[in-house]
């Protein structure tokens, strides 16, 4: 074997390594269970209304700033922040046009 085959070997040899390990940390770090030690969750928050979703949203960019949960965390709940605001905004666009029917019903029975 030359000197560059060796040096080849060696590269590959440690790449693969990398990349065991790289994997071992990824299954560890998925298979962590949510506590307060770790950071990743405390007390569970009730989200029911808009400023409910506002208040934890707050949190959640504290705690991301402080380091306390990783990126994907962070957008995993932002995510579901959205998604609840929007259904919330949908709900209550909802109850808004149902009232607004109701009144022209009631507005067209008078005439």
């Amino acid at each position: 074997m030359t000197l560059v085959t060796q040096n080849v070997q060696r590269k590959r040899i440690k790449m693969r390594e990398e990349v065991r390990q790289f994997i071992e940390n990824k299954k560890n770090n998925s298979n962590i269970t949510p506590n307060k030690e770790n950071g990743i969750a405390g007390r569970r928050v009730r989200i029911r209304t808009i400023p409910d979703a506002e208040r934890l949203l707050s949190k959640l960019i504290q705690k991301f700033q402080a380091r306390e949960i990783t990126g994907q965390d962070a957008k995993d709940l932002t995510y579901l922040l959205i998604h609840f605001v929007n259904i919330r905004k949908m709900g209550e666009l909802e109850t808004k046009i149902n009232n607004l029917e109701e009144k022209m019903n009631q507005y067209k029975a008078l005439e």
